[in-house]
C-alpha cells in the first residue's frame, strides 16, 4: 500500500494531463470569468477592477480545490479504493494512507516541515543566486537584476489586487494552506508514485519537479523551483508521509510572503 505499490502504474499519463488541465486551466479560467461578470453587477461598481481581488481568490480557491477533488477521483477509481471499517474510528477510507496523508498531521511533522521549509528557502535563495550569476554574465548585473526581480512579479501583483483585510487574510489562507496541501497532493501525492512505479525513484524526481516547475510559469525562478519541487519529493520520499512536505511548503510560500511585504510593504492597486 501507498508509495512503493505496484498498483500506482494503473494511473495512466493521459489521467495526470488531462486532470492537470481541466483543474488548473479550465476551472479556475471559468470561476475567474463568471467571477469577474457577477462581482460588478452585484456591486453596482462598472470598474473592471472593483472585484478584482474577490475574483483573484475565486478562482484561486476553485482550482485548488478542484485540484484536490481530481486527484481523490482518480486514485479512488484507479486504484479501486473501498470504503472500509476501522475500529474505534468509524467508516474511513485508504485513500489517505495512498496519497502520503493517512497519519494525522503532528506536532512532530509540524516542526520538521517548518525546518525543512527553511532548509527549502536556503535553497531557493542558492538557485537564485546561481541564476542572477548566469544572468549577469550575459546581459550585466543591472539587467539580471530586473530580470530576476521579474520573477515575483506574479506574486506582487496578486498582493497588489487585494484590498482590505479579509482579501489579504485570504491570499494567505490560499497561498500558504490550500495551496501547498493541493500541490503537494497532485505531484508527490500523485504524480510521484505513478511515475516512481514506471520510471523508478531518480528519474521520477526529475521529471515531476520538470513538471512542477514548469506549471508555475516563471522561467527565471524555474530553476530554484526545479530544486524546490526536488527536495520536497525527497523529503516525502524519506518520511513516507505527505505532512512533512506539506508544511515545508507552506513554510516557503510564508517566507517569500514576508519577505515581500518587508521589502515592499502589501501593495495595493
Amino acid at each position: 500500500m501507498g508509495l512503493t505499490s505496484p498498483l500506482w502504474g494503473r494511473v495512466t499519463h493521459r489521467d495526470l494531463i488531462l486532470s492537470l488541465l481541466l483543474g488548473v486551466v479550465l476551472v479556475p479560467n471559468l470561476f475567474g470569468l463568471f467571477a469577474g461578470l457577477l462581482i460588478p453587477i452585484v456591486t453596482g461598481v462598472p470598474s473592471a477592477a472593483a472585484g478584482q481581488g474577490t475574483t483573484l481568490l475565486i478562482a484561486g480557491f476553485a482550482q485548488e480545490i478542484t485540484l484536490i477533488l481530481l486527484a481523490v477521483r482518480l486514485v479512488r477509481r484507479r486504484l479501486m479504493l473501498p470504503v472500509v471499517h476501522r475500529p474505534g474510528n468509524g467508516d474511513a477510507d485508504e485513500l489517505a494512507d495512498w496519497i502520503g496523508l493517512g497519519d494525522p498531521p503532528a506536532l512532530t511533522y509540524i516542526i520538521k516541515g517548518i525546518g525543512l521549509g527553511l532548509l527549502l528557502l536556503f535553497a531557493e535563495s542558492v538557485g537564485s543566486g546561481l541564476v542572477y550569476a548566469g544572468l549577469a554574465a550575459m546581459f550585466g548585473p543591472e539587467r539580471a537584476m530586473d530580470m530576476l526581480e521579474g520573477s515575483q512579479v506574479q506574486m506582487v501583483n496578486w498582493m497588489a489586487a487585494t484590498s482590505g483585510t479579509w482579501q489579504q487574510y485570504g491570499l494567505v489562507l490560499l497561498l500558504v494552506a490550500a495551496g501547498p496541501l493541493a500541490e503537494e497532493i497532485w505531484f508527490r501525492g500523485v504524480f510521484y508514485p505513478a511515475w516512481r512505479t514506471r520510471w523508478g525513484v531518480h528519474r521520477a524526481i526529475v521529471a515531476q519537479s520538470a513538471v512542477f516547475g514548469l506549471l508555475h510559469l516563471n522561467w527565471f525562478a524555474y530553476p530554484a523551483l526545479f530544486v524546490v519541487g526536488a527536495m520536497l519529493t525527497l523529503i516525502y520520499e524519506r518520511q513516507r508521509s505527505l505532512w512533512p512536505a506539506v508544511f515545508a511548503h507552506a513554510t516557503l510560500n510564508a517566507m517569500v510572503i514576508i519577505g515581500i511585504v518587508l521589502q515592499r510593504g502589501w501593495l495595493q492597486s
